[in-house]
């Protein structure tokens, strides 16, 4: 159930949406892992039973630009 739940949330992140809006949604925070000299900043969150759940924001516009969509919650549910 516990899956269930975080696909839910994860559905509802949407591009456009700044980190704040992500991080209310999935009910956890969201660590910088990299930024580069094009203006991206990766984020993640490893911490729910190592599900990779990673975003990148524009730097100049605060919202999320891409987000990687997890196999494994596609094949759960």
């Amino acid at each position: 159930m516990k899956y269930y739940h975080l696909k839910q949330n994860w559905s509802q992140v949407k591009l456009g949406m700044t980190l704040e809006e992500a991080e209310r949604i999935m009910k956890f925070r969201f660590n910088l892992d990299s930024d580069n000299k094009k203006g991206r900043m990766v984020y993640s969150n490893h911490e729910n039973d190592y599900l990779p759940f990673y975003i990148v924001i524009d730097k100049m516009t605060n919202k999320i630009i891409r987000k990687h969509e997890i196999r494994t919650l596609d094949e759960l549910y």
